[in-house]
């Protein structure tokens, strides 16, 4: 009888092993599933790992669009936002009488003390007019994580805001903030931020959207961000100055 040559032999038995060993893992599959569980997140789990997001991430440019309620009244305003240590600018587009395209009407840059407004289009500089007050709110809790130390989180009882597969956080403030309510639309994948919704004392809201982060791109600083403006705003109306008046020096002590 013919003997089968080594090289046949082992290429029969590893024929076998890659069959045996396919067969286990289909059959222990199911059993390692039932074994070991996915935990449902809590709303905590779901801000917490939004906020290590964020921390790897401190630097974000992005699509943004602004939809306030006042009164009844909504108003929508599109535009780009860039976020570094804190600090923000964010370009607002509008569409002018004498050009259909969209232009850069206003400019509002937040350098950590205040919300400077630079209205391009009536060439004026407000310093944190009404139609903006609760923009900083939207975007401290989003980027700021001491912002949210005093939140109370909690899931949307209702699929008001995002799409069915988001994590809809509501957050309550404690007493005396100056708004009522925060909402925020977890995407579950990342668990980057899409939507902040803030609710004021009065119940008026601004929802903010955020389209086509980049985390990759440089942005500039606000001392850059200014000087990019400086010789085309020089000539526009002051309302409020842009500048915090220094604290008052006290008076000297009366000699003994």
């Amino acid at each position: 009888m013919a003997t089968a040559p080594p090289g046949a032999y082992n290429q029969r038995m590893r024929a076998w092993l890659v069959v045996v060993v396919s067969l286990g893992i289909w059959l222990g599959a199911p059993e390692a599933r039932a074994q070991a569980p996915t935990a449902t997140p809590t709303a905590a789990d779901v801000l917490a790992a939004a906020q290590a997001f964020y921390s790897a991430h401190p630097v974000v440019a992005a699509k943004m669009r602004q939809i306030t309620t006042t009164a009844g009244h909504r108003t929508i305003v599109d535009g780009t936002l860039e976020v570094t240590a804190g600090r923000f600018r964010w370009q607002q587009y509008a569409r002018t009488p004498r050009s259909r395209r969209a232009i850069v009407a206003r400019e509002i840059i937040g350098d950590g003390a205040q919300l400077v407004v630079f209205d391009h289009v009536n060439e004026q500089i407000r310093v944190a007019p009404p139609d903006v007050r609760l923009l900083p709110i939207a975007l401290a809790h989003v980027y700021d994580r001491a912002a949210l130390a005093n939140l109370t989180p909690a899931f949307a009882s209702s699929g008001g805001h995002g799409a069915p597969t988001d994590r809809v956080l509501t957050l309550t403030p404690a007493t005396g903030a100056p708004f009522a309510s925060l909402a925020l639309v977890v995407d579950p994948g990342n668990h980057r931020i899409k939507q902040a919704v803030v609710t004021d004392l009065a119940g008026d809201t601004i929802d903010v959207r955020f389209y086509e982060p980049r985390y990759d791109r440089p942005v500039g600083t606000v001392a850059s961000w200014r000087l990019a403006m400086q010789s085309r705003v020089a000539r526009y109306t002051v309302i409020a100055s842009p500048v915090i008046a220094p604290a008052p020096t006290p008076a000297p002590a009366p000699a003994p």
